[in-house]
């Protein structure tokens, strides 16, 4: 009965360690997608409180 319980404690780690594999090659991908989400907006609101010329509106996105 021991051995059962470390062989099935031994499973879980297993897989914890694969799901925790698999969270950390996909965050990049989730934190370059959120990154243009933010970016997107921030340039949409930039648009809308714009009140200067083209070129300080594109002055403040470089910044």
């Amino acid at each position: 009965e021991q051995e059962q319980m470390q062989c099935y404690n031994q499973r879980m780690i297993e897989l914890l360690k694969a799901r925790q594999q698999q969270e950390k090659n996909r965050l990049p991908k989730i934190q370059r997608s959120e990154a243009k989400t933010r970016m997107a907006m921030f340039k949409k609101s930039l648009r809308i409180n714009s009140t200067g010329s083209s070129a300080e509106d594109r002055e403040k996105i470089k910044q």
